[in-house]
């Protein structure tokens, strides 16, 4: 009996046992189950706030897409007035890739409804990208050419390069200062469009002077902007700074006016201002405000008065009007009015009332009084461009006047004009001299006076074209000794001079096809300057603005041993991640003919293509090797840049060069070492065009050093160099091939030479 009991305990005791386990296994299912829920709801939760803010971020980017593309709106000014007045307005803050600012949007709105009170049709922009803003000079451009006065006001990020100003769009992608020319917007182009307009008054108010956004280490200047050139021809033209050159202004806390809109806004609302008068009082408050710290800067060449109120003007009338005088200042005849407008004025310093008064009654009993009133009224004389400083290379030379031409005191357009020279005339020059980028000659005016033209408007005659090549005398150099280097203004091409001299050219160590023999004398009898580098990106870039050179759409591409024409590729994209410094790509024989024709002009000195002879010449510098270094192709990697392991990576075509010179594509020029004579990349980075036409070989050469040219034109122009995509063999000093002069490829560049003596 006991052992049947305790069995019946035992097997209760595990029957509890078991029910509790299952309890618990049950207890702890139903919580993981609830865990579970609520981990999916959570992460449903989460998905659906990101998918909130998906579409939340979405709809902001085509907001702001949106904006900044969105054409440009004219708001009518809210009073009309007989003068037409029109402005653009821009305020820029939220950047994609520079930093964030607090007061541009704010400072634009406030500009904006300013103006329209001050009589001016208004186009205003905020956050606008690089079309949207080159839309919104186009149609301001429209607007002003039937409008007296333009206005521009800017406030945003400006950046100064090269002595250019740049302002940058919302959307810019800008990493160093070689991006600012592709993505930023010059601020020369808003003075191009006022010239364009034709209008009598151009304000132009540059609140971007604030310090440079860009890392140090991709920058060769920081603070502010400098002094915008005003085109020539371009009259009644205030430059108005919010900080003199090299200051920087001072934003404001976030959503309120930067300290110089906010004072020039307030400065606006006083009545009878001159122009003059408002941005000397605004400089003067801005001065105050930041103790001296940021000095507003105008520079104008405005000669007549511009009144931002001239309703002020008209309001100008007695403390009383004629009609509620007292009876003791009451008068009959047509002189009361005259007499109480005199004096409610006569105590007054301000010059503009007492020249209401002059325009009302000019034959007044006071009019001589209100002309000794202006005469005396103390004046500030408004800030301006300090006198250029320049150098003048002396020379004697006379040359002709290609276009019509101002005669200026000093090399400016600023400058005093003291004659004009007539189309075809002939011209004393005594000398040159560049100033901010700009060639100008000296002349001999007018009583044996020094004078100035812009060099553009000169140019030598026909009948002095370059005579036929002549050895100078031994030892003896027509200006510069070989060995050196030069520039003929600050963005030029450097220049290196090359003696003259004798080598033997063609190949002299075997392995080229035909096209390199037979191995002939040839005799260098002038000396000569060849560019030290091939042309860069940004030297092509000035020519094509400058020049407004439009090259053709397309370029060549070379990819797994197969040529075609991509036509999205040009030499400003051509896809090889370049940046300014990397040789100008995609560039046929015609538009390198141009470059070195608009460098002649520009500078007064005769640049050209090298000759093919020049060429070979200035590339073994005095070698008879395969190579300028010698004959050790594992070399190569030190001296230029051609296919070699790092290219393999990018083609389908084994490197037959066992190194590496560090660039798949193109190099920057100057990345490798300098031949004897000086010049950089001779060997490979881009194929080299030279004046030469093509021949099947060396038979009938000149011998002398000069082109090789037919009758007729060339249908294919000679190629030499080789470039980043070839072998070593095609990259030797000898080595050569030729392609129609219209072809552009991304191999395909050039280098330019200079004559120096005859």
């Amino acid at each position: 009996a006991k052992q049947l009991a305790e069995a019946r305990r035992t097997r209760e005791t595990k029957a509890a046992e078991e029910n509790a386990a299952r309890e618990a296994k049950t207890a702890q299912a139903r919580a993981e189950t609830e865990r579970r829920r609520q981990t999916a709801e959570l992460a449903e939760r989460k998905h659906k706030e990101r998918v909130a803010r998906a579409a939340a971020a979405e709809r902001k980017r085509k907001a702001e897409l949106a904006a900044r593309n969105r054409r440009p709106q004219l708001q009518k000014a809210s009073h009309a007035l007989k003068q037409k007045r029109v402005a653009l307005v821009i305020g820029n803050d939220g950047y994609q890739s520079l930093p964030g600012l607090n007061n541009a949007v704010t400072d634009a709105r406030g500009m904006a409804a300013k103006l329209r009170g001050l009589g001016f049709d208004v186009i205003l922009m905020v956050d606008v990208g690089r079309r949207a803003f080159y839309r919104a000079i186009a149609a301001f451009e429209q607007h002003l050419s039937q409008a007296d006065v333009g206005l521009v006001f800017y406030a945003g990020h400006g950046i100064q390069a090269g002595g250019r100003n740049y302002l940058i769009p919302a959307n810019a992608q800008i990493e160093d200062e070689a991006d600012l020319p592709l993505d930023g917007v010059e601020a020369g182009r808003i003075l191009a469009a006022m010239k364009r307009a034709g209008s009598r008054l151009n304000i132009i108010i540059m609140d971007a002077c604030r310090d440079n956004p860009l890392p140090r280490r991709s920058r060769s200047t920081s603070r502010g902007l400098s002094v915008t050139a005003v085109p020539a021809g371009l009259s009644g033209t205030a430059m108005v700074y919010s900080a003199a050159p090299g200051q920087t202004a001072q934003d404001g806390p976030k959503g309120s006016h930067g300290i110089f809109t906010g004072e020039l806004l307030q400065v606006l609302d006083q009545p009878g201002l001159k122009l003059e008068d408002v941005f000397k009082k605004t400089a003067r408050r801005v001065a105050a405000l930041t103790h001296g710290k940021q000095d507003p800067w105008i520079n104008s060449s405005v000669k007549g008065d511009f009144i931002f109120r001239p309703a002020a003007l008209a309001a100008a009338t007695p403390k009383y009007a004629p009609g509620n005088a007292p009876k003791s200042a009451r008068r009959t005849g047509s002189g009361s009015a005259e007499l109480l407008f005199w004096e409610s004025i006569k105590d007054s310093t301000n010059p503009a009332l007492f020249q209401a008064y002059l325009e009302q009654y000019p034959n007044g009993p006071f009019a001589p009084l209100a002309r000794l009133k202006i005469s005396e009224t103390p004046t500030e004389k408004v800030a301006a461009l300090p006198p250029p400083s320049f150098t003048v290379e002396e020379m004697d030379e006379t040359m002709v006047v290609l276009k019509s031409a101002n005669v200026r005191a000093s090399p400016t357009t600023k400058a005093e004009k003291v004659g004009r020279l007539r189309q075809g005339a002939d011209v004393d020059v005594t000398g040159t001299t560049t100033v901010d980028g700009r060639p100008w000659w000296r002349i001999t005016h007018a009583g044996g006076k020094l004078a100035f033209v812009w060099g553009p408007l000169l140019g030598r005659p026909a009948e002095k074209a370059p005579a036929p090549l002549k050895r100078p005398a031994v030892g003896i150099y027509s200006e510069r000794q070989p060995g050196d280097s030069f520039k003929d203004c600050p963005d030029c091409p450097e220049m290196v001079v090359l003696p003259p001299g004798s080598f033997r050219m063609g190949d002299l160590n075997g392995g080229l096809n035909a096209m390199a023999r037979p191995v002939h004398d040839v005799r260098i009898n002038h000396t000569m300057a060849a560019g030290k580098f091939e042309i860069s990106r940004i030297e092509y870039f000035t020519f094509v603005t400058s020049a407004n050179h439009e090259p053709k759409k397309g370029c060549y591409v070379q990819s797994y041993g197969r040529v075609k024409l991509d036509p999205d590729k040009n030499w400003l994209e051509p896809g090889l991640g370049q940046t300014e410094t990397h040789p100008a790509v995609c560039v046929s024989w015609h538009d390198a003919d141009k470059y070195v024709a608009w460098l002649s002009q520009r500078t007064g000195h005769s640049y050209r293509l090298l000759t093919e002879a020049e060429w070979e010449y200035a590339a073994r510098a005095g070698s008879t090797t395969k190579y300028s270094f010698g004959n050790d192709e594992d070399q190569l990697c030190d001296h230029g840049n051609g296919f070699d392991i790092v290219a393999r990576g990018n083609s389908s075509i084994s490197a037959n060069v066992d190194c590496q010179d560090k660039f798949a594509y193109t190099a920057p020029v100057g990345s490798y070492r300098a031949n004897k004579f000086g010049l950089h990349d001779m060997h490979g980075n881009v194929s080299e065009w030279v004046s030469d036409c093509n021949h099947a070989n060396y038979q009938g050469a000149p011998a002398n050093g000069s082109a090789w040219t037919d009758a007729g034109g060339c249908g294919r122009h000679i190629l030499r160099g080789g470039s980043f995509s070839v072998s070593a063999l095609y990259i030797r000093a000898a080595a050569r091939t030729s392609i129609p002069p219209t072809i552009r490829m991304r191999g395909l560049g050039f280098r330019i030479a200079r004559t120096l003596s005859k």
